[in-house]
């Protein structure tokens, strides 16, 4: 009583509509599925297993730890012991989130709504539930071929309810009505959905406020002609904003750094930080070392006192449970930068980067063979050559890694995707370093310590003698040191300080996921006008760009 499927992504059709048979449709071809119904429908229960069992195959990280899918278990929330969710997620990777489901909607929408606000043994508060509305050609299906279909892309529905601050009732997207979609959309969806914004955008206050202190503590302490030399290695102009750059790429080290080894004494911290350096981790830990050298060598006890506020907002990061989602270059850079109206940093949103990385690349582009295939990156390449703290290109590689975990990848096979993908297969270029540096940290972190070598993710200068126009210069060349050498397009983590650049050839790239910046004429300002860059240097750059 299986249900013959063998496409790889469908969508339920309304062609077929003898009693018995369902067709699920894919891009390229139908494949009709004769189902022998069963005697009598099937309780609840049995989907939930099926949903269960094939949400456990979407991801190496579910397969492996099969007990972060819990179906139908009691004692999993705390106080209620007999309460038996659906179906709870608990994956540290983001918070814990419940999913109801039923054959009648109504009852899905109850139950999710009423999972808010419960804890989980572990701790943590239920803050999202997913109610999902299970079509009915379900009720007469085995639990394998439930499974079965399931795992073969067939349609189901769903909705998101999370807590609202201040709000009785809690808040429902879409207001009305379901997103259809597949097994591999809505485990996708867990993630990003289990994190609420409001979290992310409080924890980044408080962490904001801490940074500030930090660089304020090392401001009135340490001579100018240091924090000067400190800036310089930053690449910012002003030495406040140079200041609070570089407690980012601390804070982004000690995150980096996973607990393991983190001192608040700035030579066992310099000690543990050349220890990552010689495991071949130097995206994230080139900079932040060489700085806090130099720091600690003006005035240890400043310098101390700095980490220590820099430890404090990491604390306060992992206290609050966000998992990998919480970029913290794109929430504090808003907070922290002075220029960031002049310099249109707008940065997109996690949101609406999800949803063209789900536009842009499609399951059926690639045979299922090359999505499994664990040098996939180094025959297919993403970009994002205007790509600020790197919210599109995480959106697009997760969405890469996704179809390589759904063809069969491994964990094992994943963590080489994700080596070949730094090195080989993601391309990156901001006109901010530090920008540059959190993107190519940020998507380092995505591999869980995973070593890799230089990137393809680094910064282009804007402005000089020559009207340098950042990304906009790979319209002239592959590279931009035929235009100004070592100054710009360096790539993040090179251990020799500039010696790698960050190539875009011709038709290098299978996609492009870009929402282009600065250059451009917007309510009353010029194009270029960027803090910092003089008035010869902004006509320089426009002569540039007219001619480009």
């Amino acid at each position: 009583m299986r249900a013959a499927v063998a496409a790889q992504h469908h969508i339920r059709a309304p062609c077929c509509s003898k009693q018995g048979h369902y067709c699920l449709v894919g891009l390229s071809r139908c494949i009709l599925a004769v189902v022998i119904p069963l005697d009598r429908p099937v309780p609840e229960e049995t989907f939930n297993h099926a949903l269960g069992a094939a949400l456990r195959e979407t991801t190496a990280r579910w397969r492996r730890r099969r007990d972060t899918v819990a179906v139908e278990r009691t004692g999993v929330i705390r106080n209620r012991p007999n309460l038996r969710p659906d179906i709870l997620i608990r994956d540290s990777w983001s918070p814990p989130l419940a999913i109801e489901c039923s054959f009648q909607r109504s009852d899905a929408q109850r139950d999710a709504a009423h999972r808010l606000g419960l804890v989980v043994s572990q701790g943590w508060p239920i803050r999202t539930a997913l109610a999902v509305h299970a079509p009915s050609m379900f009720r007469r299906l085995s639990l394998d071929a439930m499974t079965e279909a399931l795992r073969a892309g067939a349609e189901i529905r769903y909705a998101i309810y999370q807590a609202a601050e201040n709000r009785a009732a809690p808040r429902r997207w879409p207001a009305d009505g379901f997103i259809a979609g597949d097994v591999y959309a809505l485990a996708a969806l867990v993630p990003a959905a289990a994190v609420h914004k409001e979290d992310i955008q409080a924890v980044a206050k408080v962490v904001a406020g801490r940074l500030v202190s930090a660089a304020a503590l090392l401001a009135e302490r340490l001579p100018a002609h240091l924090q000067e030399a400190l800036v310089r290695q930053v690449h910012q102009r002003a030495p406040l904003t140079g200041l609070r750059t570089l407690m980012v790429l601390w804070l982004d080290a000690l995150l980096m750094q996973s607990g393991t080894g983190i001192s608040r004494a700035p030579a066992e911290q310099e000690r543990a930080w050349h220890e990552m350096l010689a495991r071949g981790q130097g995206l994230v830990f080139q900079p932040a070392v060489a700085a806090l050298g130099a720091a600690r060598a003006s005035h240890v006890l400043a310098t101390g006192m700095a980490l220590e506020q820099i430890d404090s907002a990491r604390e306060q990061i992992e206290l609050a449970n966000l998992g990998t989602h919480i970029n913290v270059g794109a929430e504090l850079l808003p907070i922290l930068s002075e220029d960031r109206k002049e310099a249109a940093a707008y940065y997109t949103q996690p949101a609406t980067a999800e949803l063209l990385a789900h536009l842009t690349i499609v399951y059926e582009q690639l045979e299922a063979s090359e999505w499994g295939d664990a040098r996939l990156f180094s025959r297919r390449r993403l970009a994002d050559l205007t790509c600020g703290t790197g919210t599109l290109l995480r959106s697009g590689y997760r969405r890469i890694l996704s179809f390589h975990e759904r063809a069969g990848g491994t964990t094992e096979s994943s963590q080489a995707l994700h080596r070949v993908a730094m090195e080989q297969g993601l391309a990156g270029a901001d006109v901010s370093p530090i920008a540059a540096h959190l993107t190519a940290s940020s998507l380092a972190a995505l591999g869980m310590g995973e070593p890799c070598g230089a990137s393809q993710i680094g910064w282009v200068d804007v402005g000089g003698d020559l009207g340098r126009t950042g990304s906009l210069e790979y319209f002239d060349a592959d590279n931009v040191t035929d235009l100004f050498g070592t100054a710009g397009g360096v790539s993040a983590g090179s251990h020799t300080n500039g010696s790698s650049i960050v190539e875009v050839p011709d038709y290098a790239f299978d996609w492009i996921l870009m929402n282009p910046p600065y250059s451009r004429t917007r309510g009353g300002q010029s194009a270029f006008d960027i803090a910092g860059l003089t008035e010869k240097e902004r006509k320089a750059c426009q002569k540039r760009w007219a001619m480009l």
